[in-house]
């Protein structure tokens, strides 16, 4: 668990989680996520969260948001990651 409830190994726990779920037939499949830009996450209200709960410094978020506002600017820039998901059902 994060600090802001996230858990941020979910994905490889899914299978486990639906069978002790009682789901008996689980398929697993990952997808490439397109995310538009990061800079979002590292200012307002998600900044002030990070800079209460001890993740970064004023300083620091203001940085990560000055890169990321750079990248989210460069022409072509994409950020892509994978995601998992899991099709589940009872016999």
């Amino acid at each position: 668990m994060t600090t802001l409830g996230g858990h941020v190994l979910a994905g490889q726990e899914l299978e486990g989680w639906a069978k002790e779920a009682g789901f008996d037939n689980v398929v697993y499949s990952k997808s490439p996520a397109l995310n538009a830009g990061h800079t979002p996450r590292v200012t307002g209200e998600p900044a002030k969260q990070a800079i209460q709960y001890g993740l970064g410094t004023e300083e620091e978020l203001n940085r990560w948001a000055e890169g990321w506002k750079q990248w989210d600017e460069t022409e072509g820039s994409e950020f892509v990651f994978e995601a998992g998901e899991i099709l589940v059902t009872k016999a």
